[in-house]
């Protein structure tokens, strides 16, 4: 609106000469009404401006690399529409810490105005989109009011699912182990080993043991869930880091499927995941951050659990 600034300094000083050389009353009165221009233009937008609101709406979640845009929104409840409306809008990626753009944008003949913004893709992460110093101008487009904007809008670009490689079984038949039932009893599952002093008689599998003449007994059993535990060291801010992204949601999806709970560890980020809004809970809590992640905790396969551990770059290592 500079140049609208710029067009009325020239006219009023055009006229200001015009009046000081030739002093007649339309010379007055055509100052007067320049001077007085301003004025009547706030009073008659003054309404529209106090009406204005504005607000950023549009997509949740989008998948990396998919295309993606907010809706810049402004209404005006008076019957007259606002002349323009302009504001500051910045995009920051919460995950990179990137400073994606600023810039300014304008709205004209605002009653129920929208324009379409497109959002970057190219990253995963939380894209923060903020409005910043929202003004409503007059009709002439020289005087302009602060307005209230609405709150920032945030869009999570997802990564794309990878399948690792080789593929972990990480199903629910994996995540199971049979341990010895206390005290014995009824079982439906069952291990057959040799006889140990203790062991009660009616334990003792008949058959086998006349076959094999060495006393053999069936000691009942009790099936077990492993804990199972995905490891992610992040990698730098790259194409690496969104690859291991990428495999944790082709892990979490496939576990989740076949019904297994697991403990996942993003550096030092810690989340127990048994179903899908666990998971949306924890990419969007990593995706939302560029703090240093720390390494995840070193954790080993044993009888009692599974771990898988995503690493940087090409290596993928599945502790059994």
């Amino acid at each position: 609106m500079t140049g609208r600034r710029c067009i009325y300094m020239a006219f009023l000083l055009l006229v200001g000469t015009l009046h000081f050389f030739y002093e007649q009353y339309i010379s007055r009165y055509m100052l007067l009404f320049v001077l007085c221009l301003p004025v009547l233009s706030l009073a008659m937008s003054l309404p529209a401006m106090l009406t204005t609101h504005v607000s950023l709406s549009g997509e949740r979640e989008v998948e990396k690399g998919r295309s993606a845009s907010l809706t810049l929104e402004a209404n005006c409840r008076f019957w007259l529409p606002l002349y323009c409306f302009s504001v500051r809008m910045t995009r920051e990626n919460l995950f990179t810490g990137e400073k994606l753009s600023t810039e300014k944008l304008c709205l004209y003949g605002v009653q129920n105005s929208r324009r379409s913004i497109g959002v970057p893709t190219e990253r995963c992460g939380v894209i923060r989109c903020a409005l910043n110093r929202g003004w409503a101008w007059d009709y002439l487009g020289i005087i302009a009011l602060p307005i209230k904007t609405a709150g920032d809008a945030f869009i999570t670009v997802l990564p794309r699912s990878e399948e690792p490689v080789p593929v972990p079984q990480l199903t629910e038949d994996s995540a199971i182990t049979l341990k010895p039932k206390p005290g014995g009893g009824y079982s439906e599952e069952h291990e057959l080993r040799p006889y140990r002093q203790g062991d009660a008689i009616n334990s003792i599998h008949w058959k086998l043991t006349s076959k094999l003449d060495v006393p053999i007994v069936r000691e009942p059993q009790l099936m077990k869930r492993k804990r199972v535990t995905l490891l992610v060291d992040p990698a730098p801010v790259g194409d690496d880091l969104e690859s291991q992204l990428g495999q944790l949601l082709f892990l979490t999806r496939s576990m989740l499927e076949s019904k297994v709970a697991f403990t996942a560890y993003f550096g030092s980020l810690r989340q127990y995941i048994r179903e899908q809004k666990d998971m949306d809970i924890f990419l969007k809590t990593i995706l939302s951050s560029c703090k240093d992640r720390g390494r995840a905790p070193h954790i080993r396969s044993d009888q009692e659990g599974l771990v898988y551990r995503i690493l940087p770059g090409e290596g993928r290592e599945a502790e059994k």
